[in-house]
């Protein structure tokens, strides 16, 4: 979103409309800046296969013909899925994904204070692992460390994600030097398998796992395993 003006209109910074709005917009900007590393990640995926990286609610369920006029939500990738509600007086409602898709989402934080009523609900998939960047003031401030990692384990407490990373600039990823690491969790263990011409630099890792009990948390360095007690 860009708030544009003229030499002679209002100013619409978010600072110019006080601290409330102020708050809300930094809010929402860390917690995009936060998604970078899964938003690069669904770029090359819609590269690769044509997929769109906005989808409606009801590609999670193609079957369910329910969710083909719904407009209060929408995915982003395969495994976030926001949730809001933007009619001027609020009528509109909510959607309810427990409702609609029961045991297929789960809501999650990513930032401090992410609960403000004024921006959208956010939800994993069950079953996935998202991966996460640090807050930043613009993508190149700093390398992406350390490397965050929402976990949203399933009934049997698995899940899996894909993380995309090349260099940023270039065209090395026309000649191979990219980098795809696959994230599996289970019994506990958080577990990268990556293949690729390119090498990230080194950098701390740190996860969430977001379970039936809560939010466990943990960190290891890069290289090594995760293990989070979830008992």
């Amino acid at each position: 979103a860009r708030a544009h003006a003229a030499a002679h209109s209002p100013d619409k910074e978010p600072w110019a409309l006080g601290p409330e709005c102020e708050a809300v917009c930094r809010r929402a900007i860390e917690r995009r800046y936060r998604l970078l590393p899964y938003f690069y990640t669904v770029f090359r995926r819609a590269h690769e296969t044509g997929e769109p990286i906005v989808r409606p609610v009801w590609w999670a369920a193609p079957g369910n013909a329910e969710l083909r006029h719904e407009d209060r939500a929408f995915m982003l990738g395969p495994d976030l899925l926001v949730v809001c509600d933007v009619s001027p007086d609020g009528s509109a409602g909510m959607f309810n994904p427990d409702a609609a898709l029961p045991g297929m989402w789960r809501e999650i934080e990513i930032v401090e204070g992410e609960r403000d009523p004024q921006l959208p609900r956010l939800f994993a998939r069950v079953g996935s692992v998202v991966p996460l960047g640090p807050v930043m003031q613009h993508s190149d401030e700093t390398p992406v460390d350390p490397l965050g990692r929402i976990v949203v384990p399933d009934a049997h407490g698995r899940a899996e994600g894909v993380l995309y990373e090349d260099d940023g600039d270039g065209l090395g990823h026309l000649e191979g030097q990219t980098c795809t690491t696959r994230l599996t969790f289970g019994d506990g263990v958080l577990t990268g398998t990556s293949d690729g011409g390119y090498t990230p630099a080194e950098r701390a890792v740190e996860a969430r796992v977001f379970d039936a009990g809560g939010v466990r948390r943990g960190g290891v360095e890069a290289g090594s395993t995760l293990r989070i007690n979830l008992h």
